[in-house]
């Protein structure tokens, strides 16, 4: 079945891109039984910093803007994922729980001044809205998303009032009596800038304002990690992790074999550089969990969003120490950067991804849909 839901959710992101001339890329892929979370259990579609604003206030901002808003290309996507989800839901096999990692709307920078929730519209991104959560008083067909707080989604107290079903953190278990093997927040905890006061947060993202360089990020697997020369390869005697002639991210179209690892592994968390600045930190929040035995002591899995650099670091330690996979979502806001699988090339694209985890096997998506002159 793992197969199969995984390639269900391929196809059905593929629908809505096809028409387009869309392109669907595996950014990074953790396959292993450690990772705690059984063919049984319910598959993840995880969405990550959106930072939506008006239309007024996104003229403040210039391109810094919540990608392929004009074609409502993640509108389509989350509606063939509804489609998806009514079909397990008949068949009463798999259930679908999306997860959207914060970030969703710009608190800060659509009020410079007072917040004043009521003036964003019931049109403002009316598809988006009604898919992740406002179907299902409406009669709609709805993914019913769960939602964690973003440190752009509430200022002070304020925020979108109809999003009431906020959390700070999710634990994940099947059963009640069960630890979580899987944890998901938005990942500013670790940021030394939400400790300062908030007239100087509110001056840093506003007056700002078109001045905020739009960044490109690297993304997906440092492939230098990866192409190991061969004579580190002398210990393969079975079938190998990873494609060794891998050149980047694979295009996907469903039912094609995948890497099994396509990530940055470390075994030792005193190499330097890591994958991920925050992976020290999440191996140190996990550890005092299992010290004091606490509801996080189980989790193998991390889902953050937060930083818009998407990628995925695997820490596999050569003892009997549990592995931890941090997955950084990304984000659907500035550029990222990465070299294909085909011909090595690096690109440089609108930030679009997307995660998915079933059956022991996490994945992260990058989507990219060409220009009409393209």
């Amino acid at each position: 079945m793992s197969a199969k839901c995984h390639d269900d959710v391929i196809e059905a992101i593929l629908s809505a891109i096809r028409p387009r001339r869309g392109v669907l890329r595996l950014l990074g892929r953790v396959q292993d039984s450690r990772l705690g979370h059984s063919t049984a259990d319910d598959v993840f579609f995880l969405i990550p910093d959106l930072h939506l604003l008006t239309p007024r206030r996104q003229r403040a901002f210039g391109k810094r803007e919540f990608n392929y808003r004009e074609i409502g290309l993640l509108g389509e996507i989350l509606s063939a994922m509804a489609v998806l989800k009514k079909q397990w839901d008949k068949d009463g096999t798999t259930k679908l729980r999306t997860f959207q990692l914060g970030d969703f709307f710009d608190i800060w920078r659509e009020f410079p001044g007072q917040v004043d929730p009521s003036k964003v519209g019931d049109e403002v991104y009316s598809q988006l809205r009604d898919v992740l959560y406002r179907g299902v008083y409406r009669g709609l067909s709805c993914l019913k998303a769960s939602f964690l707080v973003g440190n752009h989604d509430v200022r002070d107290d304020d925020r979108l009032p109809e999003l009431n079903f906020w959390t700070k953190a999710f634990n994940y278990s099947r059963r009640a009596s069960d630890k979580p093997f899987f944890l998901a927040f938005h990942g500013d905890v670790f940021d030394f800038i939400e400790k300062f006061p908030t007239f100087i947060k509110s001056l840093m993202v506003n007056i700002v304002g078109t001045l905020t360089p739009l960044k490109t990020y690297p993304v997906g697997v440092d492939m230098t990690r990866i192409n190991k020369p061969l004579k580190d390869l002398t210990a393969a005697i079975t079938e190998p992790d990873h494609t060794l002639s891998a050149l980047g991210a694979p295009r996907v179209t469903g039912g094609e074999k995948l890497p099994r690892y396509l990530c940055n592994i470390v075994t030792n968390l005193k190499s330097q550089p890591l994958p991920h600045k925050y992976l020290g930190r999440v191996h140190e929040m996990i550890e005092m969990a299992r010290r004091e035995d606490l509801t996080g002591s189980n989790v193998r899995i991390v889902a953050i969003g937060h930083t818009h650099q998407a990628k995925m670091a695997f820490y596999a330690p050569e003892t009997e120490e549990p592995p931890i996979l941090l997955m950084d979502i990304g984000a659907w806001i500035e550029n990222c950067s990465y070299p294909r699988d085909e011909d090595g090339q690096f690109v440089t694209e609108p930030s679009a991804q997307i995660g998915v985890i079933h059956a022991n096997d996490a994945r992260l998506y990058q989507i990219y849909v060409p220009s009409p002159g393209d």
